[in-house]
Parts: structure tokens; C-alpha cells; sequence
């Protein structure tokens, strides 16, 4: 019996990570989403540090971090930096 190869593709991604310790939701903002405050979640990844995944392609040239602390009724914006980025294959 013959099965069909499966081609698989890699790609580069950009993985941001932020440590916010007090958080309940973090969210990524910028020019890469058209500054929305609900398009790119962060998820959780344990002991304060939260992390998006996005395309290698995403221009991350002003990014800033939505954050809503445990317990508040309203977000905070904090800047983010190139070095909160790394690169991974996926």
C-alpha cells in the first residue's frame, strides 16, 4: 500500500515574551495589528511570563504590551522592546 509523503513547512516565527507577574490578561499591540487591543492575546506560559507567537514577517517596530492586573478594573500600556523577541523555527 502506498501512502501519500506529507511535506512539511517550516517557518520562521517571532515568539515575544514579557514577564508580568500580577497579570491576569496580557495582550500585544502595535502596527503590526493595526493597534487593536484584541487581536493578539498573550497566552500564559507559567511563573509571570506570557507570550505571543506571530510571523516572522510582523513589523514589530512599535509594539506595547496591554496588560490588566489581577483584581483592576483597567489595562496599563507598557512599551515593548526588540530584545523581548526571540526567533524559533515552527
Amino acid at each position: 500500500m502506498l501512502t501519500t509523503p506529507m511535506i512539511l513547512r517550516t517557518q520562521m516565527i517571532r515568539v515575544i515574551r514579557a514577564k508580568f507577574p500580577a497579570a491576569a490578561d496580557v495582550h500585544l499591540l502595535g502596527e503590526f495589528n493595526d493597534w487593536s487591543t484584541v487581536a493578539t492575546p498573550m497566552m500564559f506560559v507559567g511563573v509571570g511570563i506570557w507570550e505571543a507567537r506571530l510571523d516572522a514577517s510582523a513589523q514589530l517596530r512599535n509594539v506595547w504590551f496591554l496588560v490588566l492586573d489581577t483584581g483592576q478594573r483597567f489595562g496599563r500600556l507598557v512599551r515593548g522592546f526588540p530584545s523581548d523577541t526571540e526567533w524559533h523555527n515552527a
